[in-house]
Protein backbone atom coordinates (compact mmCIF):
# COMPACT_ATOMS: atom_id res chain seq x y z
CA UNK A 1 0.00 0.00 0.00
CA UNK A 2 2.69 2.51 1.07
CA UNK A 3 5.04 1.71 -1.83
CA UNK A 4 2.18 1.93 -4.36
CA UNK A 5 1.08 5.24 -2.85
CA UNK A 6 4.64 6.63 -3.10
CA UNK A 7 5.06 5.40 -6.69
CA UNK A 8 1.61 6.61 -7.78
CA UNK A 9 2.10 9.83 -5.85
CA UNK A 10 5.42 10.45 -7.61
CA UNK A 11 3.84 9.91 -11.04
CA UNK A 12 0.95 12.22 -10.16
CA UNK A 13 3.44 14.76 -8.79
CA UNK A 14 5.21 14.98 -12.12
CA UNK A 15 1.86 15.09 -13.91
CA UNK A 16 0.94 18.00 -11.63
CA UNK A 17 4.19 19.77 -12.44
CA UNK A 18 3.78 19.13 -16.17
CA UNK A 19 0.22 20.46 -16.20
CA UNK A 20 1.18 23.42 -14.02
CA UNK A 21 4.11 24.27 -16.26
CA UNK A 22 2.15 23.94 -19.49
CA UNK A 23 -0.76 26.00 -18.13
CA UNK A 24 1.67 28.60 -16.79
CA UNK A 25 3.39 28.87 -20.18
CA UNK A 26 0.04 29.77 -21.74
CA UNK A 27 -1.53 31.68 -18.83
CA UNK A 28 1.36 33.79 -17.52
CA UNK A 29 2.15 35.78 -20.70
CA UNK A 30 -1.58 36.51 -21.16
CA UNK A 31 -1.76 37.69 -17.56
CA UNK A 32 1.42 39.77 -17.98
CA UNK A 33 0.05 41.55 -21.04
CA UNK A 34 -3.43 42.11 -19.62
CA UNK A 35 -2.23 43.24 -16.20
CA UNK A 36 0.90 45.07 -17.34
CA UNK A 37 4.25 45.12 -15.55
CA UNK A 38 2.98 47.50 -12.88
CA UNK A 39 -0.02 45.39 -11.79
CA UNK A 40 1.97 42.15 -11.98
CA UNK A 41 4.72 43.76 -9.94
CA UNK A 42 2.12 44.76 -7.31
CA UNK A 43 0.92 41.16 -6.98
CA UNK A 44 4.53 39.95 -6.67
CA UNK A 45 5.30 42.62 -4.09
CA UNK A 46 2.18 41.83 -2.04
CA UNK A 47 3.02 38.11 -2.10
CA UNK A 48 6.57 38.75 -0.92
CA UNK A 49 5.41 40.93 2.00
CA UNK A 50 2.43 38.83 3.12
CA UNK A 51 4.43 35.64 2.62
CA UNK A 52 6.33 36.40 5.81
CA UNK A 53 3.10 35.85 7.78
CA UNK A 54 3.39 32.17 6.88
CA UNK A 55 6.35 32.03 9.25
CA UNK A 56 3.86 32.30 12.11
CA UNK A 57 3.24 28.57 11.72
CA UNK A 58 6.34 28.39 13.97
CA UNK A 59 7.85 25.57 11.90
CA UNK A 60 5.17 23.11 13.02
CA UNK A 61 4.39 21.75 9.53
CA UNK A 62 7.05 19.03 9.44
CA UNK A 63 6.52 18.36 13.15
CA UNK A 64 2.90 17.42 12.45
CA UNK A 65 3.87 14.79 9.89
CA UNK A 66 6.71 13.45 12.05
CA UNK A 67 4.74 12.98 15.25
CA UNK A 68 1.52 11.75 13.66
CA UNK A 69 3.60 9.20 11.70
CA UNK A 70 5.55 8.25 14.82
CA UNK A 71 2.46 7.38 16.86
CA UNK A 72 0.80 5.76 13.85
CA UNK A 73 3.86 3.48 13.46
CA UNK A 74 3.64 2.67 17.18
CA UNK A 75 -0.12 1.98 16.75
CA UNK A 76 -0.95 4.46 19.51
CA UNK A 77 -4.31 5.85 18.33
CA UNK A 78 -4.89 8.00 21.42
CA UNK A 79 -1.64 9.92 20.93
CA UNK A 80 -2.06 9.97 17.14
CA UNK A 81 -5.46 11.67 17.38
CA UNK A 82 -4.33 13.72 20.35
CA UNK A 83 -1.39 15.20 18.43
CA UNK A 84 -3.65 16.08 15.48
CA UNK A 85 -6.12 17.78 17.82
CA UNK A 86 -3.31 19.70 19.51
CA UNK A 87 -2.07 21.02 16.17
CA UNK A 88 -5.60 21.96 15.14
CA UNK A 89 -5.90 24.12 18.26
CA UNK A 90 -2.47 25.69 17.75
CA UNK A 91 -3.04 26.48 14.09
CA UNK A 92 -6.52 27.85 14.75
CA UNK A 93 -5.01 30.30 17.21
CA UNK A 94 -2.17 31.17 14.81
CA UNK A 95 -4.71 31.91 12.06
CA UNK A 96 -6.27 34.57 14.27
CA UNK A 97 -2.81 35.99 15.01
CA UNK A 98 -2.06 36.14 11.27
CA UNK A 99 -5.24 38.10 10.60
CA UNK A 100 -4.37 40.59 13.34
CA UNK A 101 -0.73 41.01 12.32
CA UNK A 102 -1.68 41.24 8.64
CA UNK A 103 -4.17 44.04 9.24
CA UNK A 104 -1.64 45.95 11.34
CA UNK A 105 0.97 45.47 8.61
CA UNK A 106 -1.36 46.73 5.86
CA UNK A 107 -1.93 50.06 7.57
CA UNK A 108 1.68 50.66 8.58
CA UNK A 109 3.74 50.22 5.41
CA UNK A 110 3.12 53.51 3.64
CA UNK A 111 6.49 54.98 4.55
CA UNK A 112 8.37 51.96 3.23
CA UNK A 113 7.04 52.18 -0.34
CA UNK A 114 6.07 55.85 -0.55
CA UNK A 115 9.09 56.69 -2.76
CA UNK A 116 8.64 53.83 -5.25
CA UNK A 117 4.82 53.52 -5.58
CA UNK A 118 2.14 55.97 -6.68
CA UNK A 119 -0.87 56.58 -4.41
CA UNK A 120 -3.08 54.45 -6.68
CA UNK A 121 -0.55 51.60 -6.65
CA UNK A 122 -0.28 51.79 -2.88
CA UNK A 123 -4.08 51.58 -2.44
CA UNK A 124 -4.20 48.47 -4.61
CA UNK A 125 -1.28 46.99 -2.68
CA UNK A 126 -3.22 47.37 0.57
CA UNK A 127 -6.28 45.58 -0.87
CA UNK A 128 -4.13 42.77 -2.22
CA UNK A 129 -2.38 42.36 1.13
CA UNK A 130 -5.70 42.11 3.01
CA UNK A 131 -6.95 39.37 0.69
CA UNK A 132 -3.65 37.49 0.76
CA UNK A 133 -3.55 37.72 4.56
CA UNK A 134 -6.93 35.99 4.69
CA UNK A 135 -5.58 33.35 2.27
CA UNK A 136 -2.56 32.67 4.50
CA UNK A 137 -4.82 32.34 7.55
CA UNK A 138 -7.01 29.77 5.76
CA UNK A 139 -3.98 27.87 4.50
CA UNK A 140 -2.75 27.62 8.09
CA UNK A 141 -5.84 25.58 9.01
CA UNK A 142 -5.72 23.40 5.87
CA UNK A 143 -2.05 22.53 6.53
CA UNK A 144 -3.18 20.39 9.48
CA UNK A 145 -5.41 18.30 7.22
CA UNK A 146 -2.68 17.95 4.58
CA UNK A 147 -0.23 16.80 7.27
CA UNK A 148 -2.67 14.07 8.32
CA UNK A 149 -3.05 12.89 4.70
CA UNK A 150 0.74 12.82 4.22
CA UNK A 151 1.26 10.94 7.50
CA UNK A 152 -1.33 8.40 6.30
CA UNK A 153 0.56 8.30 2.97
CA UNK A 154 -2.55 9.23 0.99
CA UNK A 155 -0.45 10.83 -1.71
CA UNK A 156 -2.80 9.99 -4.59
CA UNK A 157 -5.72 12.00 -3.21
CA UNK A 158 -3.43 14.86 -2.18
CA UNK A 159 -1.94 15.11 -5.65
CA UNK A 160 -5.35 14.81 -7.35
CA UNK A 161 -6.57 17.81 -5.35
CA UNK A 162 -3.50 19.71 -6.55
CA UNK A 163 -4.15 18.77 -10.19
CA UNK A 164 -7.78 19.93 -9.99
CA UNK A 165 -6.70 23.25 -8.46
CA UNK A 166 -4.12 23.80 -11.20
CA UNK A 167 -6.67 23.20 -13.96
CA UNK A 168 -9.53 25.19 -12.41
CA UNK A 169 -7.47 28.26 -11.51
CA UNK A 170 -6.80 29.61 -15.06
CA UNK A 171 -10.28 28.58 -16.21
CA UNK A 172 -11.66 31.08 -13.70
CA UNK A 173 -8.92 33.73 -13.85
CA UNK A 174 -8.79 34.15 -17.64
CA UNK A 175 -12.48 35.08 -18.04
CA UNK A 176 -12.09 37.56 -15.18
CA UNK A 177 -9.10 39.15 -16.92
CA UNK A 178 -10.96 39.38 -20.24
CA UNK A 179 -13.94 40.96 -18.51
CA UNK A 180 -11.64 43.64 -17.16
CA UNK A 181 -10.83 42.59 -13.61
CA UNK A 182 -7.26 43.27 -12.57
CA UNK A 183 -5.06 42.17 -9.68
CA UNK A 184 -7.68 42.65 -6.95
CA UNK A 185 -10.39 40.74 -8.85
CA UNK A 186 -8.30 37.65 -9.54
CA UNK A 187 -7.04 37.63 -5.95
CA UNK A 188 -10.64 37.57 -4.68
CA UNK A 189 -11.35 34.59 -6.94
CA UNK A 190 -8.22 32.83 -5.63
CA UNK A 191 -9.45 33.34 -2.07
CA UNK A 192 -12.83 31.71 -2.86
CA UNK A 193 -11.08 28.70 -4.45
CA UNK A 194 -8.86 28.34 -1.40
CA UNK A 195 -11.91 28.21 0.88
CA UNK A 196 -13.54 25.47 -1.23
CA UNK A 197 -10.27 23.51 -1.11
CA UNK A 198 -10.32 23.59 2.70
CA UNK A 199 -13.85 22.15 2.78
CA UNK A 200 -12.77 19.26 0.51
CA UNK A 201 -9.72 18.21 2.56
CA UNK A 202 -11.71 18.65 5.80
CA UNK A 203 -14.28 16.13 4.55
CA UNK A 204 -11.58 13.68 3.42
CA UNK A 205 -9.77 13.66 6.78
CA UNK A 206 -12.85 13.32 8.98
CA UNK A 207 -15.24 11.60 6.55
CA UNK A 208 -12.95 9.18 4.68
CA UNK A 209 -9.95 8.62 6.94
CA UNK A 210 -12.22 8.66 10.01
CA UNK A 211 -9.76 10.71 12.06
CA UNK A 212 -11.28 11.81 15.34
CA UNK A 213 -10.85 14.75 17.68
CA UNK A 214 -9.16 13.54 20.88
CA UNK A 215 -8.23 15.86 23.73
CA UNK A 216 -5.11 14.55 25.46
CA UNK A 217 -3.15 16.07 28.30
CA UNK A 218 0.47 16.04 27.14
CA UNK A 219 3.46 15.80 29.40
CA UNK A 220 5.67 18.88 29.62
CA UNK A 221 8.61 16.88 28.26
CA UNK A 222 6.67 16.08 25.08
CA UNK A 223 5.70 19.71 24.51
CA UNK A 224 9.32 20.76 25.08
CA UNK A 225 10.52 18.22 22.51
CA UNK A 226 7.78 19.23 20.05
CA UNK A 227 8.48 22.95 20.16
CA UNK A 228 12.23 22.34 20.26
CA UNK A 229 11.90 20.38 17.01
CA UNK A 230 9.66 23.04 15.48
CA UNK A 231 11.80 25.98 16.56
CA UNK A 232 14.66 24.96 14.31
CA UNK A 233 12.32 24.09 11.45
CA UNK A 234 11.20 27.71 11.78
CA UNK A 235 14.76 28.85 11.12
CA UNK A 236 14.70 26.94 7.84
CA UNK A 237 11.37 28.56 6.92
CA UNK A 238 12.84 31.99 7.64
CA UNK A 239 15.73 31.14 5.33
CA UNK A 240 13.31 30.19 2.56
CA UNK A 241 11.42 33.46 2.92
CA UNK A 242 14.64 35.46 2.97
CA UNK A 243 15.94 33.72 -0.15
CA UNK A 244 12.70 33.82 -2.14
CA UNK A 245 10.92 36.88 -0.78
CA UNK A 246 13.46 39.41 0.44
CA UNK A 247 14.98 40.13 -2.97
CA UNK A 248 11.59 41.28 -4.30
CA UNK A 249 11.06 43.26 -1.10
CA UNK A 250 14.44 45.00 -1.42
CA UNK A 251 13.98 45.68 -5.15
CA UNK A 252 10.49 47.04 -4.53
CA UNK A 253 11.89 49.51 -1.99
CA UNK A 254 14.85 50.74 -4.08
CA UNK A 255 13.88 50.16 -7.73
CA UNK A 256 10.09 49.98 -8.21
CA UNK A 257 7.54 47.46 -9.51
CA UNK A 258 8.97 46.98 -13.03
CA UNK A 259 12.26 45.63 -11.70
CA UNK A 260 10.32 43.43 -9.26
CA UNK A 261 8.28 42.01 -12.15
CA UNK A 262 11.42 41.16 -14.18
CA UNK A 263 13.10 39.58 -11.14
CA UNK A 264 9.95 37.64 -10.25
CA UNK A 265 9.80 36.00 -13.68
CA UNK A 266 13.39 34.77 -13.22
CA UNK A 267 12.72 33.65 -9.64
CA UNK A 268 9.60 31.79 -10.77
CA UNK A 269 11.77 29.46 -12.82
CA UNK A 270 13.51 28.47 -9.58
CA UNK A 271 10.10 27.75 -8.06
CA UNK A 272 9.13 25.48 -10.96
CA UNK A 273 12.57 23.85 -10.83
CA UNK A 274 12.25 23.09 -7.12
CA UNK A 275 8.96 21.26 -7.67
CA UNK A 276 10.70 18.56 -9.70
CA UNK A 277 12.88 17.74 -6.67
CA UNK A 278 10.30 17.97 -3.89
CA UNK A 279 7.85 15.89 -5.95
CA UNK A 280 9.83 12.84 -4.82
CA UNK A 281 11.31 13.72 -1.44
CA UNK A 282 8.16 15.31 -0.03
CA UNK A 283 6.64 11.83 0.22
CA UNK A 284 9.55 10.21 2.08
CA UNK A 285 9.18 11.77 5.55
CA UNK A 286 6.68 9.14 6.80
CA UNK A 287 8.91 6.33 5.52
CA UNK A 288 12.08 7.87 6.98
CA UNK A 289 10.38 8.42 10.33
CA UNK A 290 9.36 4.75 10.37
CA UNK A 291 12.96 3.77 9.52
CA UNK A 292 14.18 5.85 12.45
CA UNK A 293 11.61 4.31 14.81
CA UNK A 294 12.78 0.85 13.66
CA UNK A 295 16.49 1.84 14.09
CA UNK A 296 17.60 1.53 10.45
CA UNK A 297 21.39 1.50 9.87
CA UNK A 298 23.51 4.39 8.56
CA UNK A 299 24.19 2.33 5.43
CA UNK A 300 20.45 2.10 4.69
CA UNK A 301 20.07 5.87 5.01
CA UNK A 302 23.17 6.45 2.82
CA UNK A 303 21.97 4.12 0.09
CA UNK A 304 18.57 5.79 -0.03
CA UNK A 305 20.21 9.24 -0.03
CA UNK A 306 22.36 8.37 -3.06
CA UNK A 307 19.62 6.49 -4.90
CA UNK A 308 17.09 9.30 -4.63
CA UNK A 309 19.78 11.94 -5.31
CA UNK A 310 20.69 10.34 -8.64
CA UNK A 311 17.05 10.16 -9.67
CA UNK A 312 16.59 13.82 -8.82
CA UNK A 313 19.72 14.78 -10.75
CA UNK A 314 18.60 12.93 -13.89
CA UNK A 315 15.37 14.93 -13.88
CA UNK A 316 16.83 18.29 -12.84
CA UNK A 317 19.81 18.10 -15.22
CA UNK A 318 17.44 17.57 -18.13
CA UNK A 319 15.63 20.78 -17.20
CA UNK A 320 18.73 22.83 -16.32
CA UNK A 321 20.77 21.90 -19.39
CA UNK A 322 17.77 22.59 -21.60
CA UNK A 323 17.26 25.97 -19.95
CA UNK A 324 20.94 26.88 -20.36
CA UNK A 325 20.70 25.97 -24.02
CA UNK A 326 17.32 27.45 -24.98
CA UNK A 327 16.10 29.43 -21.96
CA UNK A 328 16.93 32.88 -23.29
CA UNK A 329 14.99 32.33 -26.50
CA UNK A 330 12.12 30.85 -24.50
CA UNK A 331 11.88 33.86 -22.16
CA UNK A 332 11.86 36.33 -25.07
CA UNK A 333 9.17 34.40 -26.96
CA UNK A 334 7.14 33.74 -23.83
CA UNK A 335 7.24 36.97 -21.82
CA UNK A 336 8.67 39.45 -24.33
CA UNK A 337 12.01 41.17 -24.97
CA UNK A 338 11.51 43.37 -21.89
CA UNK A 339 12.03 40.27 -19.72
CA UNK A 340 15.29 39.08 -21.33
CA UNK A 341 17.20 39.84 -18.13
CA UNK A 342 14.99 37.29 -16.33
CA UNK A 343 16.95 34.53 -18.10
CA UNK A 344 20.25 35.59 -16.52
CA UNK A 345 18.58 36.09 -13.14
CA UNK A 346 17.26 32.54 -13.35
CA UNK A 347 20.68 31.10 -14.27
CA UNK A 348 22.38 32.80 -11.31
CA UNK A 349 19.92 30.98 -9.05
CA UNK A 350 19.23 27.66 -10.81
CA UNK A 351 22.80 26.40 -11.18
CA UNK A 352 23.80 26.59 -7.47
CA UNK A 353 20.23 25.72 -6.42
CA UNK A 354 20.72 22.29 -8.01
CA UNK A 355 23.03 21.28 -5.14
CA UNK A 356 20.44 21.34 -2.33
CA UNK A 357 17.72 20.03 -4.64
CA UNK A 358 19.51 16.78 -5.45
CA UNK A 359 20.22 16.41 -1.71
CA UNK A 360 16.69 17.32 -0.68
CA UNK A 361 16.18 13.93 0.93
CA UNK A 362 18.83 14.95 3.47
CA UNK A 363 16.43 17.53 4.90
CA UNK A 364 13.72 14.91 5.30
CA UNK A 365 16.27 12.64 7.02
CA UNK A 366 17.12 15.45 9.42
CA UNK A 367 13.45 15.89 10.28
CA UNK A 368 12.93 12.15 10.73
CA UNK A 369 16.02 11.83 12.99
CA UNK A 370 15.56 15.22 14.69
CA UNK A 371 18.97 16.46 13.48
CA UNK A 372 17.93 19.64 11.69
CA UNK A 373 19.09 22.14 14.33
CA UNK A 374 22.57 22.68 12.84
CA UNK A 375 21.26 23.16 9.31
CA UNK A 376 18.73 25.73 10.46
CA UNK A 377 21.30 27.74 12.39
CA UNK A 378 23.83 27.74 9.55
CA UNK A 379 21.32 28.71 6.87
CA UNK A 380 19.81 31.38 9.08
CA UNK A 381 23.22 33.02 9.44
CA UNK A 382 23.82 32.78 5.71
CA UNK A 383 20.38 34.26 5.04
CA UNK A 384 21.30 37.32 7.10
CA UNK A 385 24.54 37.59 5.09
CA UNK A 386 22.46 37.34 1.91
CA UNK A 387 20.26 40.28 2.95
CA UNK A 388 23.21 42.46 3.98
CA UNK A 389 24.99 41.99 0.65
CA UNK A 390 21.83 42.09 -1.49
CA UNK A 391 20.86 45.63 -0.42
CA UNK A 392 23.93 47.39 -1.93
CA UNK A 393 23.99 44.95 -4.88
CA UNK A 394 20.34 45.80 -5.65
CA UNK A 395 21.17 49.50 -5.76
CA UNK A 396 24.11 48.97 -8.12
CA UNK A 397 23.12 45.99 -10.30
CA UNK A 398 19.37 45.61 -9.73
CA UNK A 399 17.88 42.14 -10.05
CA UNK A 400 21.08 40.56 -11.38
CA UNK A 401 22.94 41.67 -8.27
CA UNK A 402 20.36 40.13 -5.94
CA UNK A 403 20.33 36.87 -7.91
CA UNK A 404 24.13 36.59 -7.88
CA UNK A 405 24.25 37.01 -4.10
CA UNK A 406 21.48 34.44 -3.61
CA UNK A 407 23.33 31.91 -5.77
CA UNK A 408 26.64 32.54 -4.00
CA UNK A 409 25.17 31.95 -0.56
CA UNK A 410 23.63 28.69 -1.78
CA UNK A 411 27.11 27.41 -2.65
CA UNK A 412 28.56 28.46 0.69
CA UNK A 413 25.81 27.04 2.88
CA UNK A 414 24.30 24.15 0.93
CA UNK A 415 27.49 22.69 -0.56
CA UNK A 416 30.46 23.36 1.68
CA UNK A 417 28.91 23.45 5.15
CA UNK A 418 25.96 21.06 4.85
CA UNK A 419 27.91 18.38 2.98
CA UNK A 420 30.38 18.39 5.87
CA UNK A 421 27.41 17.93 8.23
CA UNK A 422 26.01 15.05 6.19
CA UNK A 423 29.38 13.29 6.32
CA UNK A 424 30.46 13.93 9.92
CA UNK A 425 27.23 14.22 11.91
CA UNK A 426 24.71 12.15 9.93
CA UNK A 427 27.29 9.54 8.83
CA UNK A 428 26.11 9.59 5.21
CA UNK A 429 28.69 8.42 2.68
CA UNK A 430 28.88 11.80 0.96
CA UNK A 431 31.98 10.91 -1.09
CA UNK A 432 30.11 8.01 -2.68
CA UNK A 433 27.20 10.35 -3.36
CA UNK A 434 29.31 12.91 -5.23
CA UNK A 435 31.23 10.17 -7.05
CA UNK A 436 27.91 8.90 -8.41
CA UNK A 437 26.67 12.41 -9.22
CA UNK A 438 30.03 13.28 -10.83
CA UNK A 439 29.51 10.61 -13.48
CA UNK A 440 26.19 12.19 -14.39
CA UNK A 441 27.68 15.71 -14.43
CA UNK A 442 30.27 14.60 -17.02
CA UNK A 443 27.47 13.18 -19.19
CA UNK A 444 25.55 16.46 -18.84
CA UNK A 445 28.55 18.50 -20.03
CA UNK A 446 28.92 16.24 -23.07
CA UNK A 447 25.21 16.62 -23.81
CA UNK A 448 25.45 20.42 -23.63
CA UNK A 449 28.40 20.56 -26.03
CA UNK A 450 26.76 18.26 -28.59
CA UNK A 451 23.38 19.97 -28.28
CA UNK A 452 24.89 23.44 -28.68
CA UNK A 453 26.57 22.35 -31.90
CA UNK A 454 23.39 20.69 -33.26
CA UNK A 455 21.09 23.60 -32.30
CA UNK A 456 23.45 26.26 -33.68
CA UNK A 457 22.30 25.49 -37.23
CA UNK A 458 18.87 27.02 -36.61
CA UNK A 459 18.08 30.56 -35.42
CA UNK A 460 15.38 30.34 -32.75
CA UNK A 461 12.99 33.21 -33.49
CA UNK A 462 9.66 31.34 -33.54
CA UNK A 463 7.95 28.79 -31.29
CA UNK A 464 8.30 26.15 -34.03
CA UNK A 465 12.07 26.59 -34.15
CA UNK A 466 12.22 26.43 -30.34
CA UNK A 467 10.24 23.18 -30.22
CA UNK A 468 12.41 21.61 -32.93
CA UNK A 469 15.61 22.45 -31.06
CA UNK A 470 14.08 21.28 -27.76
CA UNK A 471 13.11 17.98 -29.38
CA UNK A 472 16.64 17.47 -30.75
CA UNK A 473 18.11 18.28 -27.34
CA UNK A 474 15.75 15.82 -25.61
CA UNK A 475 16.79 13.02 -27.97
CA UNK A 476 20.48 13.71 -27.33
CA UNK A 477 19.93 13.81 -23.56
CA UNK A 478 17.96 10.55 -23.44
CA UNK A 479 20.42 8.63 -25.62
CA UNK A 480 23.56 9.70 -23.76
CA UNK A 481 22.06 9.28 -20.29
CA UNK A 482 20.54 5.89 -21.15
CA UNK A 483 23.75 4.37 -22.49
CA UNK A 484 26.38 6.14 -20.38
CA UNK A 485 24.68 7.77 -17.38
CA UNK A 486 21.88 5.64 -15.93
CA UNK A 487 22.49 2.51 -13.87
CA UNK A 488 20.50 -0.75 -13.96
CA UNK A 489 18.14 0.31 -11.15
CA UNK A 490 17.21 3.57 -12.86
CA UNK A 491 16.60 1.83 -16.18
CA UNK A 492 14.39 -0.75 -14.44
CA UNK A 493 12.18 2.04 -13.05
CA UNK A 494 11.44 3.21 -16.59
CA UNK A 495 10.91 -0.31 -17.94
CA UNK A 496 8.53 -1.14 -15.08
CA UNK A 497 6.74 2.19 -14.82
CA UNK A 498 3.33 0.55 -15.29
CA UNK A 499 3.92 -2.14 -12.67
Amino acid sequence: MAINQIKSGAILSYLTIFLGTMISIVYTPIMLRMLGQGEYGLISLAQSVVGYLGLLNLGLGSAMVRYITKYKAEENKEMEYGVMTLFLKIFGFLSLVILLVGILLVFNIHGLFSHSLTEEEFNKLQKLMILMTFNVAMSMISSVFYAVMIAYERFVFTKMVGIINIVINPLIMLPLLFIGYKSVGITIASTVLNFINILVVFYYVFGILKVRIKHVKFEQSFLKELFGFSFYVLFALIVDKVYWGTDQFILGAVAGTVVVAIYNIGANFASYYMQFSTAITGMFLPRLTTMDVNHASDAEFSDLFTKVGRLQYLILAFILAGFILLGKQFVVLWAGIDYEESYYIALFVLIPFTIPLIQNLGLQMMYARNLHKFRSLVLFGIAILNVCISIPMARIYGGLGCAAVTGGTFILGQFFILNWFYKVKMRIDIFKFWKEIGKLIICTCVILVISYYVCSFMVVDTWLHLFINAFLYAIIYVIIMWFWGMNAYEKSLIRNVRK
